[in-house]
């Protein structure tokens, strides 16, 4: 499987990563540790066109500006 992802900056990451281990040490849940890094998913998909991908993705990328999410 192939995706499309940001990373969160480094407080976001630190702060993801702080719920995740409270998450596993109330509640046992060890699943939402299963993506090596907090990461923002854009799409998910078992098939792309990688060649055509690795040409329009980088210019792409150049164009988004950061912006803010919310997640509950």
């Amino acid at each position: 499987m192939n995706g499309i992802a940001s990373l969160l900056d480094q407080p976001a990451t630190s702060r993801v990563k702080q719920l995740w281990q409270e998450l596993e040490a109330r509640y046992g849940l060890v699943v939402v540790k299963a993506t090596p890094f907090p990461h923002f998913s854009w799409q998910v998909t078992d098939d792309y066109n990688l060649p055509r991908l690795e040409t329009v993705l980088p210019a792409l990328a150049k164009q988004v500006q950061p912006f803010t999410i919310q997640t509950a």
